[in-house]
């Protein structure tokens, strides 16, 4: 399961943004803390602790009107009229042996 589905999963869309940005990213911290998942992009994990990753993700999360729920990854690029990738990787879960399960996006 990548972010997006974990965004989908656990935040109500009747709540306002605010809240349900501050629900992905407390559920994101726990899961770090708990050693639940890593982040890794391009098949490398991050070097960035816990704290370091839930403030990239607070610091680069779109404004509202830029955000697709569908898209989560995606925003707009004004430059190209393409799509950029704003956040700092994705989700690689760790199963109870330990073993790394990376989700799709995290790998490219």
């Amino acid at each position: 399961m990548h972010s997006g589905a974990l965004w989908s999963y656990i935040v109500p869309t009747v709540w306002p943004f605010e809240k349900r940005i501050a629900a992905f990213l407390y559920t994101l911290e726990y899961l770090l803390k708990n050693n639940k998942v890593k982040i890794g992009r391009n098949h490398v994990l991050l070097s960035m602790d816990q704290q370091q990753i839930v403030k990239e993700y607070r610091d680069q999360w779109p404004a509202e009107s830029e955000f697709d729920d569908d898209l989560f990854f995606y925003i707009e690029d004004e430059n190209t009229g393409g799509y950029k990738y704003w956040t700092p990787g994705d989700l690689v879960w760790i199963d109870d042996e330990g073993a790394e399960v990376w989700s799709t996006d995290a790998e490219h």
